[in-house]
């Protein structure tokens, strides 16, 4: 059964999709895929509004798209700068802002963002196994614990 999210953020095409889709199905958005084209980079930004947490089925699947993106940008020749997770305190960074659950400023996001500088480390999928039930919770409780993180 797929995980109910919260219809009023829904896109219209979002709110079509979850209703004409199979219930079993997870449907989950790729927020944002930014690419510097010139110098042959890419990464992957997922926004969290509100210290919104990832659903099981999200996690899961993000955990397999990071698997895929890495291996085709090594294959295309691009340098992957990894899946982060933006979580702002309300709807943008200047309201507060957690790159992969560290606090950071405005300029430190744009400056990672712009791929200037490196800001925190990737999101470590490595506890994550999805056909393990152990690591599966673990896994989703560390991430549902980015909903709760504090920015003092």
């Amino acid at each position: 059964m797929r995980e109910q999210r919260h219809p009023e953020y829904f896109t219209p095409f979002g709110t079509w999709i979850r209703s004409n889709l199979r219930s079993d199905l997870s449907i989950t958005n790729i927020d944002y895929m930014i690419e510097d084209y010139k110098n042959q980079r890419i990464m992957l930004l997922e926004e969290k509004q509100y210290h919104g947490a990832y659903g099981e089925g999200q996690s899961k699947t993000f955990l397999v798209l990071d698997s895929i993106i890495k291996t085709g940008a090594e294959k295309f020749g691009y340098e992957y700068w990894d899946f982060y997770t933006a979580s702002f305190t309300k709807s943008v960074p200047e309201d507060g802002v957690l790159l992969n659950n560290k606090l950071c400023s405005v300029q430190q996001f744009k400056d990672h963002c712009n791929f200037k500088k490196r800001f925190c480390e990737p999101l470590s999928w490595s506890d994550f196994d999805p056909s393990d039930e152990v690591s599966n919770r673990l896994a989703n409780r560390v991430i549902s614990g980015w909903k709760h993180a504090s920015l003092l």
